[in-house]
Parts: C-alpha cells; sequence; structure tokens
C-alpha cells in the first residue's frame, strides 16, 4: 500500500437546495479521498474508526474496486443521530445538523421534501449529544494505532479532531512519509502553537478559503497569504469552481491554477475529491502546482457522479481513467512557463504527464 488516507467513514445525509433529499449514503472524507487517489493508483488505503451500527456490507465493495480496508477499525458505538448536509443553491453546504438515525431513511432518494432544510435544522440535536456521528468522532480520534505495520509512501489526513494529530504526523514524518493535511473548519478555534507545530510538520497545507479565514479572521488577503507562507510547508487553497491558489515554499511562489468546467451532479466531497488526488501526484512530483491541477481534474470528473458506488465505479474503470489523464494534460498545459514543465511519468503505470 503506497497511498493512505486517513479521516471519517460515515452515512451522509443530504438535502440538496431543490428541497431533494438522499438519506443513508456511504461517504466521509477519508472515503472520497481514497476513491480519488484510486484513480491515480493501484496501492490506495484508507484508515478510520467507523460505528458497528453501519454494518460491514460495504467493505467487500471497497475491495473490490481496489482499495485497501485493513485499516478500518469497527467499533461498539451507539449511534442514534446521523449529519445532514444543507445545500443551498449558491452552492454553499451547511453541516452540523444532527437528526434522528431513522429519518427519511426507507425513502427513495430524490424525493422531493418540501420545507426540509427548515424541518431539519428545527429538530436537530446538538452536535456534542452522545450517539452523534460527531460525539463518536471526537471519542474515536485519529491515532497511531490506526497505521499499518509496514508505512505508505504518502498520507493525507482528512479533517478530524485535532488531540491526537502532532504525534500521528510525527510518528509518519519518522519513517519518511510524505504528509498531507486539510483541517476542520473550526480551525480558527484550535490553540495557536498546536497549529504551528502541525504545519510545521506536514509537507502540504490543504485548506479552504473559508478555513483561511478561520484560522486568520479579519486580515486582508496577501497578509493572510503572507502569514501562511511562516508555516514553512506548502500550501494549496481549496477555492470551488475557481480552482485554487497555491504556495510553493521551495519555489517561494504563489501560483493560481484554474477551476476546471465541471457538470456537478452531486457536490459532495468534492474538497476531500481533490485531496485524494493531490495526494498522489504530489508523492509523484514533488510539485504542489501539478498536484493542484490533478486534484481540480479529478474533483470535477467524480462529481458528475452521484454517490459512492457511481465514483468506484470511476476509480476501477480504464477508460474513464484515460479520459481523465487527458484532462489533466490540457490543464496544465494551461499553466505559465515560469511554474515549470509537466512532470516525468512514473514507469510503473500510466503516468500524470
Amino acid at each position: 500500500m503506497q497511498y493512505l488516507t486517513m479521516g471519517g467513514m460515515v452515512l451522509d445525509n443530504v438535502a440538496a437546495a431543490d428541497e431533494r433529499v438522499y438519506p443513508h449514503r456511504w461517504g466521509g472524507n477519508a472515503l472520497h479521498s481514497a476513491i480519488a487517489a484510486r484513480i491515480w493508483s493501484d496501492e490506495v488505503g484508507l484508515a478510520c474508526y467507523a460505528p458497528e451500527r453501519y454494518g460491514y456490507a460495504w467493505l467487500p465493495a471497497l475491495r473490490q474496486a481496489g482499495l485497501n480496508t485493513d485499516c478500518v477499525s469497527i467499533e461498539k458505538y451507539p449511534i442514534a443521530y446521523l449529519q445532514w448536509l444543507l445545500y443551498g443553491r449558491d452552492g454553499s453546504r451547511r453541516e452540523g445538523i444532527y437528526a434522528p438515525w431513522e429519518l427519511f431513511r426507507g425513502l427513495r432518494p430524490g424525493t422531493r421534501v418540501l420545507g426540509v432544510r427548515q424541518y431539519l435544522q428545527r429538530i436537530s440535536v446538538p452536535a456534542g449529544t452522545e450517539g452523534t456521528t460527531a460525539a463518536f468522532r471526537s471519542r474515536y480520534s485519529l491515532d497511531i494505532s490506526l497505521l499499518p505495520a509496514s508505512f505508505p509512501k504518502a498520507v493525507h489526513i482528512a479533517p478530524s479532531p485535532p488531540s491526537h494529530l502532532p504525534a500521528l504526523v510525527r510518528a509518519l514524518k519518522a519513517k519518511g512519509t510524505m504528509v498531507t493535511f486539510d483541517p476542520f473548519d473550526d480551525i480558527g478555534q484550535w490553540p495557536a502553537s498546536l497549529v504551528s507545530t502541525l504545519l510545521s510538520l506536514v509537507d502540504v497545507f490543504l485548506p479552504s478559503e473559508a478555513e483561511v479565514e478561520a484560522l486568520l479572521p479579519g486580515l486582508p488577503r496577501a497578509e493572510q497569504l503572507q502569514r501562511l507562507e511562516g508555516y514553512g510547508c506548502h500550501v494549496a487553497i481549496k477555492q470551488g469552481s475557481k480552482g485554487c491558489t497555491v504556495w510553493n515554499a521551495d519555489r517561494c511562489r504563489w501560483t493560481e491554477v484554474p477551476g476546471v468546467d465541471a457538470d456537478v451532479v452531486d457536490p459532495t466531497g468534492a474538497g476531500d475529491s481533490f485531496c485524494g488526488a493531490f495526494l498522489t501526484a504530489y508523492a509523484e512530483t514533488c510539485d504542489p502546482v501539478r498536484a493542484a491541477v490533478a486534484g481540480n481534474v479529478t474533483a470535477a470528473a467524480l462529481l458528475h457522479a452521484s454517490g459512492v458506488q457511481n465514483r468506484l465505479g470511476i476509480a476501477k474503470h480504464s477508460t474513464l481513467q484515460q479520459k481523465v489523464r487527458e484532462r489533466l494534460r490540457v490543464q496544465t498545459g494551461l499553466l505559465a512557463p515560469e511554474d515549470g514543465a509537466p512532470p516525468e511519468a512514473d514507469p510503473r503505470r500510466p503516468g500524470m504527464t
């Protein structure tokens, strides 16, 4: 196993902007990022804790798609409330809405429920309530015990509670593993010393625009970028359809990487998909700009498919993989010459040229 994505495995519940609901769909940041990484490598696994109530039926499907699940730990925990993701017409997403497990469970996906957004917000319980997926995540934080005996080449740490992250990253770096890190949107509430420690250890920091604002609130954009430079790692700020802004710490240079036109069917997991593809591309090229192009292209391809099952189909479908690689070549060609030549192909498999 060359690549490992660490984070959460959840049952996603989505209320779309048009009030259609999609209950009990497999998701989670570890899974979405692993699927994206799988497009570029045959040696991808995921590591997470998952509550027993989710069941085990999904594990064979992941293995059949070529994902290693040896680092998935099933835990006995009484999940009673699942998170709902509420999407707005402007593309925004609201999280932190927790509703009873059984709500809409037998409803056909895509059924329109009038007033569903207001209803969910009205019945939501606090995130810290015992039995929520948030409470489970706090109890079972990512830690060293999830790591395989043979350390992978590169690891992506998806948004997770921060308590054990410094020790986890130190263990990975001690073995020479590359590490990319995507924070929770509450990173602004983390102790400054914890943030500085983490970002001094990782190879690449992958926040969204909102997370940069949470970390460095109220500062002009130029000053935010200057502060990010000071952490010492590469940075790729995810900006949705606008692409991303990348700091190459080796070249001391910011680069605007344009977005990719996408026919978005399902926006769930967009940022995680970017991060999974970024991981494999960066590990092969050590170039954060090329890795960001790979992230944009891969996320655009996966957002055209609805749900994990369909995205797994893309990840293991050679013809579709080739289409993604071709688009990557086109997008790479749009970069300015000073950002360097396209990377060499990995001789072990069709490359990211």
